[in-house]
């Protein structure tokens, strides 16, 4: 058996080094693609995270396998010519996925798994093969000789290139490349760590790495068309804008990633367009003096844009974890013509953590995916929090998507017994009381000197013991209790 042309440790620690980058790109930028459908929530990035180590660990088997029985640069360079391909495919296979999908009536969790197996198994696969080959060519080079060293290196190699690509896929190329071509981009960086091998086919390798690494400058973004007015994905979300006629008017929406988030009337400013936003005239219903109003998530800053017009003696603090978000209320959702509004880019938790304000109102409005709301805003200890940072007299507010009764009311139960434990009066406000096992719009209010029984009010008063699951920092199944409501339209 002929001996494969030598190349040095370098040569294999940078193939392993690009190697480890394009799976936590791949993983990374793959969670992005998939959020427009599936959402941001666990179980998204569960079932991403399951098939991309499932597919791994049998590529290093079989990689393992492939390359004791015939150690040359050939099966080496054919496993990163794969690996690149099928990289540049996944944007497509995603698309084919999720739209043969559609419709299919399975919960997101079942969606979740089958698409992630099928978009993300084959690249993974690949490059589980990678190393292996690496580790065997690089002993072969040696005379068997430092097996341990090799080993290391490689591994060390490959785990650098994964750290690499865990912090520079969503810091440096997300917000600035277009998603398809993060891909490209990738195919192309490992297309030419192949090049680093010597043998037949470099020249193929050279022009696949060429195309894939040019493709990324002719996959120009599409011209933004009305309705819509401005698309963009960042770290977060993906951010769009649209305008629709509504009578003699115009409105203006707000989505991120697959959900509405809030929306104004391009002319008239003293309503809202989304019923659910109007909870804030809870607020004048209980004739409270508000001096100082915290908003927890920005959506299109309509109701901090109601309380500013109504109490412009107020200052109002804007939570938002996404500055571009923030740029967008300025850009389209008249921000800046509200100088008592103080947009801060954080986390609404941590920024209760932090700060020693106290508020009159609290809105907690904050959700990141389809219906997905953070975890950690969600718990009896968050709402501890929300006490604590509340003036004598006020309320806190947040805004839920569940049904009053039914079986889709595992959430609101779950809410009202969480929001309770910390507050000794707690309230509802349904969009549609008429309808109460319909999934609907759920204004939770909290207070903790108000009570909630009068006849002309429109919250109904929540019994503590209305459901035993309390959600905690410890025991928080937020998402199973979200994913029991949804189905894939």
């Amino acid at each position: 058996m002929s001996t494969p042309p030598r190349a040095s440790t370098f040569v294999y620690a940078t193939i392993a080094f690009l190697a480890g980058f394009g799976v936590l790109a791949v993983e990374i930028a793959g969670a992005r693609l998939l959020a427009s459908s599936l959402g941001n929530s666990i179980y998204t990035w569960s079932a991403l995270i399951a098939a991309v180590l499932l597919s791994l660990s049998i590529g290093n088997f079989v990689g393992g396998k492939v390359i004791d029985h015939s150690p040359r640069h050939r099966w080496l360079a054919g496993a990163l010519a794969v690996s690149a391909l099928t990289t540049a495919l996944v944007p497509l296979f995603a698309n084919a996925a999720l739209g043969a999908l559609a419709g299919s009536g399975m919960s997101i969790p079942q969606e979740a798994l089958l698409i992630c197996g099928v978009v993300f198994v084959l690249p993974s696969f690949f490059y589980g093969t990678v190393s292996p080959c690496c580790v065997r060519l690089l002993v072969a080079e040696h005379e068997g000789k430092g097996v341990g060293t090799s080993a290391g290196v490689v591994s060390m190699a490959g785990s650098l290139g994964s750290f690499l690509g865990a912090l520079a896929t969503p810091f440096f190329l997300m917000p600035y490349i277009r998603l398809e071509s993060i891909f490209f981009l990738i195919a192309g960086l490992v297309l030419a760590s192949a090049l680093l091998l010597r043998g037949r086919g470099r020249g193929l390798l050279a022009a696949g790495a060429a195309l894939c690494l040019a493709t990324p400058f002719f996959l120009r973004a599409e011209p933004i068309k009305p309705p819509r007015l401005a698309e963009e994905n960042t770290p977060y979300h993906r951010i769009r804008v649209e305008e629709q006629p509504a009578g003699d008017d115009t409105v203006r929406l707000l989505y991120l990633d697959t959900t509405l988030e809030g929306g104004i009337f391009v002319n008239n400013h003293e309503r809202l367009p989304l019923s659910y936003q109007n909870s804030w005239g809870l607020v004048k219903r209980f004739g409270i003096d508000v001096r100082r109003a915290l908003c927890i998530g920005a959506g299109a800053f309509g109701v901090p844009l109601q309380l500013a017009r109504t109490y412009p003696e107020a200052q109002i603090d804007v939570i938002e974890i996404d500055p571009r978000v923030i740029a967008t209320g300025r850009q389209f959702f008249n921000l800046d013509r509200a100088p008592n509004i103080h947009p801060i880019e954080a986390d609404g938790r941590v920024f209760l953590n932090r700060t020693k304000e106290k508020y009159d109102v609290i809105f907690i409005d904050a959700y990141h995916g389809l219906r997905y709301i953070p975890p950690h805003l969600t718990t009896t200890e968050f709402f501890a929090l929300c006490r604590e940072h509340l003036n004598p007299g006020g309320l806190v507010l947040m805004n839920i998507i569940s049904s009053v009764t039914g079986e889709s009311n595992s959430l609101y139960r779950a809410f009202a017994t969480t929001v309770s434990s910390a507050f000794p009066y707690v309230g509802a406000a349904p969009l549609d009381p008429m309808h109460p096992g319909q999934v609907q719009n759920i204004v939770m209010v909290a207070s903790v000197e108000r009570r909630f029984e009068t006849d002309n009010n429109p919250i109904m008063p929540i019994s503590p013991t209305l459901a035993p699951l309390l959600l905690t920092d410890a025991k928080n199944p937020i998402e199973m209790l979200l994913a029991r409501q949804l189905r894939v339209r």
